[in-house]
């Protein structure tokens, strides 16, 4: 007996039937799962694809696997060994074990559909392949060599080959340790309600008369209670099992691959094509994911914008109403302060009266910024020469960029266009946003402001300079009045969103270009509606600031 179990140990594997392979090569459908999985050889082949899966009790993965083409060259590898290890089980004495493998997947399968604690596919593969040990046994028997059902070590046969066949560590555990108690057997990795149903399954199968093939080793009473099963319920299986127990045959057309002669060809024109089907299906679904990524990341711009918006218009009204109760008062203290200073002789207190009054109309000069960002006066369009207007914002910041030592340039296009705007607000929003690439920029550096026109989306002016530019932390308070991250040097902070607001109200926009990394980009972009017909085309200007010479 030791030499035929060694023989067993030393499986290279199970070979499926050749009805089972010829099916597995055609396009699967949702009916092949059920028409193949009575062949243990098959479902080796199936759950060899799933060695890293755990249990998923609410879905089984089977029927979508019998798509997959490594399943084929499983095959064609077992194919490709000297003599195949195949069983012919309708032989008279391999049909019992057969017979008892098929009883106990159908009853295994029972209960776990009644007790939906876990999943019938599942429980019919642990089932099917629980006398493991014997299937194994039956690959090697040279006649009438079978030993009686009490004298072979079939358990330990099925764990070494769980082993070497690299099957799912739960599978390993239920082929291995039916003979243990629950507790032991679930300390050595088996899945506790899977477990429960082939025990349960392998004691019926035996009440039924299919013989003692496995060795279970929690009593029949501690598994009906740990399944919550009725008597009754549990009596309806064995009365099932012993009414199919003519039924549970091999399917029709058991041969062994060996005798078709075509098969290894057919395997392999079933692998190429279904590579090139893999391969399509591949391609497809990258198409569908790049999509969805696309979609994704719009809806995420767009819901950052719209939040943006939102935070803006949130804090333009905290702002209105803050600016609106401190002005009141303050200008109470500044009438007063004033009133005193008119007859105050003493020269301290003429000083202290002077501070006061400047001070106050320091903060009112804070809250008139703030009020322009909060609640700017509608715009009061008329047509104005966009040429005309940035060469006089940069003529106007010339003595900040010869300050700060940078050079200020202006590149007009040939033809600038007549733009129907509020010049006072449009003055504002540019020269705040050129005002800031100013301070930005370093000592020797540069800022620069060019136009760029687009039949479809408008006009965008485009504010350069030489500057680090904002952090990634820094970059969604850009427009915050009075971020405390902004850098220093930026004044009070309100430039940037006093733009931001003036420029919306022309139903435009400003924003920060962070898609590239070359320098600090500011995009002031119009509607096309905005555009009127240009002026007559002027030579092209090229307006350059340089660097002020220190004496």
């Amino acid at each position: 007996m030791r030499p035929l179990a060694d023989a067993a140990c030393e499986l290279p594997w199970l070979a499926p039937s050749a009805s089972s392979l010829v099916a597995l090569t055609r396009e699967p459908s949702g009916g092949l799962w059920p028409a193949l999985r009575g062949d243990p050889g098959l479902v080796l082949l199936v759950v060899r694809q799933t060695p890293h899966c755990g249990i998923a009790s609410s879905l089984s993965f089977y029927s979508s696997l019998l798509h997959d083409p490594g399943i084929l060259e499983l095959a064609l590898q077992c194919l490709s060994q000297p003599e195949p290890a195949f069983v012919d089980w309708q032989q008279p004495r391999l049909l019992p074990i057969y017979r008892a493998a098929l009883a106990c997947a159908q009853t295994a399968e029972a209960i776990a559909q009644k007790t939906d604690r876990c999943d019938p596919d599942h429980a019919w593969v642990g089932g099917l392949l629980a006398p493991l040990g014997w299937l194994a046994l039956a690959a090697n028997d040279k006649g009438n060599t079978l030993p009686s059902q009490s004298t072979m070590p079939s358990a330990a046969i099925a764990r070494r080959l769980a082993a070497s066949w690299q099957l799912p560590q739960w599978l390993g555990a239920v082929v291995g340790h039916l003979a243990l108690p629950l507790e032991t057997a679930r300390s050595l990795g088996a899945d506790g309600d899977h477990f429960l149903a082939v025990q349960l399954a392998g004691l019926l199968v035996a009440e039924a008369g299919f013989g003692s093939w496995l060795a279970i080793g929690t009593p029949r009473a501690e598994l009906v209670e740990a399944l919550d099963l009725p008597p009754e319920t549990v009596q309806e299986f064995v009365s099932a099992l012993k009414q199919s127990a003519n039924a549970l045959v091999p399917p029709a057309g058991w041969q062994a691959p060996a005798n078709i002669a075509l098969l290894p060809d057919l395997l392999r024109l079933a692998i190429k094509n279904r590579r090139m089907v893999q391969f399509a299906e591949c391609q497809r679904l990258h198409a569908e994911v790049d999509a969805l990524h696309g979609v994704v990341e719009r809806q995420r711009n767009s819901e950052g914008q719209r939040l943006q918006e939102m935070k803006l218009r949130s804090l333009a009204e905290l702002a209105a109403g803050a600016g609106h109760e401190i002005n009141n008062p303050l200008a109470v203290i500044s009438g007063q302060a004033q009133y005193l200073l008119a007859g105050e002789q003493e020269p301290a207190r003429r000083k202290s009266l002077q501070t006061i009054v400047g001070q106050t109309q320091r903060i009112h000069q804070t809250l008139t910024g703030l009020m322009q960002f909060a609640r700017p006066p509608a715009p009061r369009k008329e047509r104005v020469d966009l040429g005309g207007l940035l060469s006089d914002i940069v003529g106007n910041l010339r003595g900040l960029a010869d300050e700060r030592q940078v050079q200020l340039s202006f590149e007009e296009p040939p033809g600038a266009p007549t733009l129907l705007i509020d010049p006072g607000q449009m003055r504002t929003a540019i020269a705040a946003l050129v005002r800031n690439a100013v301070e930005a920029a370093p000592a020797s550096g540069w800022a620069t402001l060019r136009v760029q026109r687009d039949v479809h989306d408008g006009l965008t002016i485009i504010v350069e300079d030489s500057g680090p530019g904002p952090t990634s932390a820094d970059r969604e308070h850009l427009f915050d009045p009075f971020y405390s991250g902004r850098k220093a040097g930026r004044g009070r902070g309100l430039g940037l969103p006093a733009a931001w607001q003036l420029v919306r109200q022309h139903g435009g926009d400003v924003s920060f270009d962070a898609s590239g990394n070359g320098p600090t980009r500011f995009l002031l972009t119009l509607p096309l509606d905005t555009i009127v017909e240009p002026l007559a085309i002027a030579p092209e200007r090229n307006i350059v600031f340089p660097v002020a010479q220190s004496a």
